[in-house]
């Protein structure tokens, strides 16, 4: 009895030993950085697999074999220089071949480019610890994110790291094959808001072969972001660079079937087996949906100009329940999926908005899903509904309910035909400004706004926006602004929809091709200058009372209340106000009588530009006339001269000469007011 007592301590004892030797045993690091399959594990793809030292949050996306078993919760970054842990994962899942993850750097972390670093993890049930090292670096590059195909025009979808733009690689790339001959050179196109790498090759890339993108630009690198590794190779693997969702937005909120348009390469659905339609929801059987053989689905595929294809799906809406799906393609027996997903949702009427009453619409949810698949935050509820419930639609949150209306109407919209009389120029200054999206979550106003130096903008005169009615199929204007300390013109606007830019100035037919012709049309537009009869008059004189008039009028000083200060004029007169207001501004040099019917001279006309000007800074010793003819001046008219000639306001005749007792002509006029306005301006 005692021996076997004995047996049975001695086995517990030895059972706890082996268990505590499991406890306490040496971890095991198993290195994965080589892409050879280890410890159970392999990695056949790292992206990205370096580190950037602006980064603070990273997204990794890894390939490989046997991923099912590892442990999300334990995945970490180290520092391996100080071995401190500087990130942690905010969000892991896993796909059939795929394991995504996002770590998020710690607080008051950044990576140093002298460090060595490494994420770690272990496997469920596995003691041994799993590492990948990766590299931190300033380097900027070019990461291209998809394959070549069967083509003589190669598209390769980019994206840039540490790269502000891509005008610095602009003409750079170069195709070559796994024995450095040259393919093509490449260009660079940007299209539906991505960066696109363009090669003409000419012939068709060998299928076996193994090819290469580099630059000729030191400093900056080329990686690719594929399974098989750092070379690209030809694929028959359909590539969706975007879905267009306002397209199925709008078929969703008032069409009857939904139209699901896809652009990228490799579309041709005659090279497909099968295309379904993934719930991401569920990965049941019955939710694999083959669009290609259901009566129910029309296909239209196109091959653009550009080298790009488009593949359209019209689908019937009871095809589908209301879930969240994307798109699989069957090619050559394998599966691939598009990560462009669309939810649809089945609410009543809900193709009825823009028929509707426009600030409110009741409607009922019918679909059980509907608590937790519809956001009614971008309606103005912010509430969660439920199957069966009565919501209340706020439209004034959604704006305007023709804004998808007007969007995607399928006649073509063309330019307002603006008419121009002798006098009155409206012409188009901009092509038609189609703004198609909005965030309805966000409630502040839109507005359509274009700087002012921009190539549309080149014309004197009033800008106004218009917008296209659809309801009364017209063009309307819209309360236009203009910022002249920013140099922008905007306006206010409810919906989306097409814009343009109209501009529109007044004219004399007299100044068409005359030398101040933009400077007496931006006055005129302004009603500071007149003329008389549909003319101007350029190459008149102006007489002194028509100068002062003209001049206040654009200075737009006030009058205060006074008696007439010249014998010569009357309050009678119809230029008495505008004298007065001159000479109370100091503009005039005072005298018995001012001769207001008599022609103005040039001096006299410097003499009151001058004054206008105030105290400017100007060396007016150091400044040297070219002008012969100022000799008989005084000292106060030869500084009036300097400050017009230091400043551009006024020129002589000709190089040298000034002719300060010449009469000045109405064009003479309104360019040195014009230029006046445009100092006192800054």
């Amino acid at each position: 009895m005692r021996i076997r007592k004995i047996k049975v301590i001695t086995t517990v004892v030895l059972m706890v030993l082996l268990m505590m030797g499991a406890v306490y045993a040496e971890e095991t690091i198993i290195d994965l950085t080589g892409l050879e399959l280890e410890g159970g594990l392999q990695f056949t793809s790292v992206s990205p697999n370096e580190l950037y030292i602006e980064d603070t949050h990273l997204s990794f996306v890894i390939g490989g074999k046997n991923l099912e078993s590892i442990d999300l919760d334990s995945i970490y970054l180290l520092d391996t220089t100080v071995n401190e842990t500087i990130g942690r994962v905010n969000y892991a899942r896993m796909t059939m071949d795929h394991l995504v993850f996002d770590l998020q750097l710690t607080t008051d972390q950044q990576f140093e480019n002298d460090h060595q670093y490494e994420f770690r993890f272990t496997k469920e049930y596995s003691n041994n610890v799993y590492r990948y090292r990766i590299n931190p670096t300033t380097r900027g590059k070019v990461v291209i994110q998809s394959q070549l195909t069967n083509n003589m025009k190669q598209i390769l979808e980019v994206s840039l790291v540490n790269l502000p733009s891509m005008s610095l690689l602009e003409d750079s790339f170069v195709l070559t094959d796994e024995h450095s001959k040259l393919i093509a050179y490449g260009s660079v196109e940007f299209m539906s808001g991505r960066f696109y790498l363009i090669f003409d090759t000419s012939k068709l890339v060998d299928p076996n072969a193994k090819y290469y993108v580099t630059t000729t630009v030191s400093d900056y690198s080329v990686n690719i972001d594929s399974d098989i590794g750092q070379y690209l190779k030809v694929t028959n693997e359909p590539y969706t660079f975007n879905m267009n969702d306002e397209l199925f937005e709008y078929s969703r909120d008032h069409m009857n079937r939904y139209y699901i348009e896809y652009t990228g390469l490799n579309l041709d659905p005659n090279d497909m087996s099968r295309i379904r339609m993934q719930d991401s929801k569920s990965f049941s059987s019955s939710m694999l949906r083959d669009v290609k053989t259901n009566s129910k689905v029309d296909i239209k595929y196109t091959s653009n100009s550009n080298g790009t294809e488009t593949l359209l799906l019209v689908i019937d809406k009871d095809y589908f329940e209301q879930s969240s799906y994307y798109p699989v393609f069957k090619v050559d027996g394998i599966e691939y999926e598009s990560f462009n997903h669309f939810t649809t949702d089945n609410i009543e009427e809900y193709s009825t908005y823009y028929a509707g009453e426009i600030t409110k619409n009741l409607i009922t949810l019918t679909n059980k899903f509907s608590h937790h698949m519809m956001d009614f935050r971008g309606f103005g509820v912010g509430v969660e509904q439920s199957y069966g419930d009565l919501v209340e639609l706020n439209l004034e949150y959604y704006k305007d309910v023709f804004d998808y209306y007007s969007v995607y109407r399928n006649d073509k919209i063309a330019a307002p035909d603006m008419k121009s009389t002798d006098t009155i120029i409206r012409t188009v200054s901009s092509p038609i400004i189609n703004i198609k999206s909005r965030d309805y979550r966000n409630h502040a106003p839109l507005y359509i706004t274009l700087k002012q130096n921009s190539i549309y903008i080149d014309l004197p005169g009033y800008y106004t926006f218009y917008q296209y009615d659809y309801l009364n199929e017209n063009w309307k204007a819209l309360e236009t602004t203009t910022d002249k300390e920013n140099a922008r013109i905007s306006a206010d606007i409810e919906t989306l929809g097409q814009f343009v830019l109209v501009n529109e100035y007044k004219t004399f037919p007299d100044i068409d091709s005359h030398w101040a012709k933009i400077y007496v049309e931006n006055m005129y537009t302004k009603d500071k200058v007149s003329g008389a009869n549909n003319q101007f008059r350029p190459d008149d004189t102006i007489s002194r009372a028509e100068f002062v008039t003209m001049l206040i009028n654009n200075l737009e000083f006030k009058k205060s209340e006074g008696e007439a200060t010249f014998l010569d004029v009357s309050s009678s007169d119809w230029y008495y106000d505008f004298i007065e207001i001159a000479f109370e501004n100091n503009l005039l040099i005072e005298s018995e009588n001012f001769y207001p019917a008599i022609e103005i001279t040039r001096i006299d006309m410097a003499t009151m530009i001058a004054k206008a000007l105030g105290d400017i800074d100007i060396d007016l010793e150091a400044f040297e006339l070219s002008f012969d003819d100022c000799n008989d001046l005084t000292d106060e008219q030869l500084n009036y001269v300097k400050i017009n000639n230091s400043l551009g306001i006024i020129n002589g005749r000709n190089d040298i000469t000034f002719a300060p007792y010449d009469n000045a002509t109405r064009a003479e006029a309104v360019v040195m007011i014009s230029k006046l306005l445009q100092l006192l301006s800054k």
